[in-house]
């Protein structure tokens, strides 16, 4: 009797699985989509320009430590 509902429901079963299966592959692809779009409408960064900024700051940093150094002394 058992065996007769369960082969009854299992076509079901199988149908809300690959349901399940392509929404969550939709939704992964979506959210790649997503990134990648991202990705492609960011700003460019240009190497040099970063290295300017980060060369910049370290300069200005090396500049307020020594005057607190000469303020210590």
């Amino acid at each position: 009797m058992m065996a007769g509902k369960i082969s009854k429901f299992r076509a079901h079963l199988v149908a809300v699985g690959m349901a399940i299966g392509i929404t969550t592959i939709a939704y992964g692809t979506f959210q790649a989509a997503m990134v990648i779009k991202k990705w492609t409408h960011a700003t460019p960064r240009l190497l040099h320009e970063e290295m300017d900024y980060f060369l910049y700051h370290k300069e200005q940093k090396g500049r307020m430590k020594a005057l607190e150094e000469a303020k210590a002394k």
